[in-house]
């Protein structure tokens, strides 16, 4: 246990060894360094160890990978409690000393080794995404429903064969293509809550979890501290080049269904998404136009896909790709747009999947007050947390994703004589 008053203080209440003959082991004593990871794209959590080990429990209890680990964390100044069971699946780093070793175990959600043992081969007729995403989830992980958060319903019902895939494989496959009269964007992963599917739509109408600080200078008071970065890199600001590759604010979808032997066109402009939902006030394009009179908003060669379909077969119910492919892929380029990962004081009660508020100060000469940047201020989706404990301190490294901003964006002068002569020059 460390200080209660330092902003960096925790309680490791259980660090327990369960092997697969029976003995509990407490590490607690032993450990180096845990670090616990959630990522909003990724379907499980996992976890490390680094532990100093002068028992050699290695060779003792002939550690193999059918180990478990049972972690319980809890924060003094949280009501919220970090607890869950590892399974171990590698073990790496090892250096011998003379009378101790140090080595680092690696852990992961057991459905995470489940899922490598299973394979899939399966035809869903008439189902839902979310009923297909259950039943991948209860058949084939026996995952308990007290594990699992309520599901985000999808629209249409479909019929989709699962081509021998592991069923996490299968579970964020289906989840791309899933889309509702909300939006198009859904997450398949795992948080200390449990299995968590949800649309973006869906996770923007939670409230705001806490407001944390960008701040020039730290406050000599822990407890003032425990709401404000101590690091922050800015890892993507704005790059207009592969937002267009991808498709951010335009693009066109080519479907040709061989049935009928029909081909359309279909086009996509993200500013639909603005009466969908987004994180803040404004999407971060205005509308300037190129030399060919274009924005990005209505140039929709920037990226083309071609699908081939079978939709009017009357014996299936069709997908549509035009309902969900271009439209995730749009809003997942909008949401990489601005990206920031950032430390604070460690925190148990933060989850992926949150949504925070972030005050941004201005960089400002030292005599003057920092101001608050309106620009880069405002809601952020919490997309991956990494809590990391080294000795007495304990950490929290927060990924952050924006796909708009608080501020109003400038409107674009079309008629200016200058920017015209810049365009054309």
């Amino acid at each position: 246990m460390s200080d209660l008053n330092n902003s960096y203080a925790y309680t490791l209440k259980k660090l327990n060894l369960y092997t697969s003959g029976g003995d509990i082991l407490d590490i607690r004593k032993m450990h180096l360094g845990i670090e616990i990871y959630e990522d909003l794209f990724s379907p499980c959590m996992t976890a490390q160890i680094r532990l100093g080990d002068a028992q050699e429990i290695l060779s003792f209890f002939k550690l193999h990978g059918n180990e478990f680990v049972e972690i319980e964390l809890e924060k003094p100044t949280s009501q919220a409690t970090i607890k869950k069971y590892f399974r171990v699946y590698k073990i790496s780093d090892r250096d011998m000393g003379t009378n101790i070793q140090n080595y680092t175990l690696h852990l992961a959600s057991e459905e995470m080794i489940l899922s490598q043992q299973v394979s899939i081969s399966k035809s869903y007729k008439g189902l839902t995404i979310t009923q297909m995403i259950s039943d991948i989830l209860k058949t084939y992980l026996k995952v308990s429903d007290k594990k699992i958060k309520p599901l985000s319903q999808t629209d249409g019902v479909f019929d989709i064969i699962v081509p021998r895939m592991n069923p996490l494989e299968a579970i964020q496959w289906l989840s791309t293509k899933a889309y509702s009269n909300k939006g198009s964007l859904y997450f398949f992963y795992e948080n200390a809550d449990g299995f968590n599917f949800n649309s973006y739509e869906d996770l923007l109408k939670q409230n705001s979890y806490d407001t944390f600080h960008m701040k020039v200078k730290l406050n000599d008071e822990p407890t003032e501290n425990m709401h404000s970065f101590t690091f922050v890199k800015i890892i993507e600001d704005f790059d207009v080049l592969k937002a267009s590759r991808y498709g951010s604010f335009s693009s066109s979808l080519r479907v040709l269904d061989i049935i009928t032997n029909s081909y359309e066109k279909h086009y996509f402009n993200a500013t639909q998404f603005k009466n969908k939902g987004i994180l803040n006030k404004e999407v971060t394009m205005n509308g300037f136009l190129n030399r060919n009179n274009k924005t990005f908003y209505d140039s929709y060669d920037n990226m083309m896909k071609y699908v081939i379909v079978t939709d009017s077969d009357p014996t299936n119910n069709p997908m549509k790709p035009e309902n969900w492919l271009s439209q995730t892929a749009s809003k997942l380029g909008q949401l990489h747009l601005f990206k920031i990962i950032g430390t604070i004081p460690g925190d148990t009660g933060i989850k992926v999947g949150m949504i925070i508020d972030v005050d941004v100060q201005k960089i400002m000469p030292q005599e003057q007050v920092a101001e608050i940047s309106k620009t880069r201020s405002g809601n952020y989706l919490v997309s991956a947390i990494h809590h990391k404990i080294i000795g007495d301190v304990y950490t929290t490294v927060l990924e952050l994703l924006s796909d708009s901003i608080a501020d109003y964006m400038p409107v674009a002068v079309n008629n200016s004589s200058k920017l015209k002569e810049i365009i054309n020059s």
